[in-house]
């Protein structure tokens, strides 16, 4: 056993050290997660501007056409999504069911409910040369995109 002063000093730096660690792990749990956010932030919505439109709900889900402008690199494009409807004022889950290309006119789509779980969305006979991206299914619903026959 050593003096009281060595054992003191002992204590004291095991202190410290017990200190240093938790700060270290502090340090690394903010530069994590500060990272995540970070990662997250860059790749939501927000640096895209968008215009709504109208929101067509059938039973159990929503579907929306909206414009979106994600800047000088990108044009404009139509992007149709389905979604959950909002609760306590909060945004449902959501997911794109078609992007069209930036010269497709968004004022020429149909979108229609054909049952609580069936969506369609039609197009004039032509179009779908803009078709960038589909969806089959989302959740239970089932997606239809397809050129008008009229």
């Amino acid at each position: 056993m050593g003096t009281y002063q060595q054992r003191m000093s002992d204590v004291a730096a095991r202190a410290a050290s017990r200190r240093q660690t938790i700060h270290f792990l502090i340090t690394i749990i903010v530069v994590i997660g500060g990272g995540y956010w970070f990662l997250w932030w860059f790749a939501s919505d927000h640096l895209c501007n968008s215009e709504q439109g109208f929101v067509y709900r059938s039973a159990r889900y929503d579907a929306q056409a909206t414009m979106i402008d994600c800047g000088a690199t990108t044009s404009l494009n139509t992007e149709v999504t389905v979604s959950t409807p909002p609760t306590f004022n909060l945004p449902g889950t959501y997911e794109s069911a078609v992007v069209f290309q930036s010269t497709h006119d968004p004022t020429k789509l149909s979108l229609r409910w054909e049952s609580p779980t069936h969506l369609i969305i039609e197009y004039p006979v032509g179009e779908e040369r803009y078709v960038r991206k589909t969806l089959p299914t989302w959740k239970d619903v089932t997606i239809t995109h397809r050129a008008r026959t009229e």
